[in-house]
């Protein structure tokens, strides 16, 4: 069981994060983000999507790395 919850809590949980931020920062249109998100001015916008690009994906590797150590 021990067996079970490590591969659920260290690799899949940032395995689906990882592949939500690619997915939602490279394969949606950038019109539909902008339309779900209107509030955000669009230097915020720009920043949150940099973010979720290229910071998201790279801090979450560095967690499975981890995981696998």
């Amino acid at each position: 069981m021990d067996f079970v919850a490590k591969v659920a809590n260290d690799i899949m949980l940032p395995l689906g994060g990882l592949l939500i931020a690619l997915f939602a920062g490279w394969a949606v249109r950038t019109s539909l983000l902008r339309e779900e998100l209107p509030e955000l001015s669009d230097g915020l916008f720009t920043a949150w999507r940099w973010l979720l690009r290229v910071v998201s994906p790279a801090l979450v590797v560095i967690v499975l790395v981890r995981a696998f150590l």
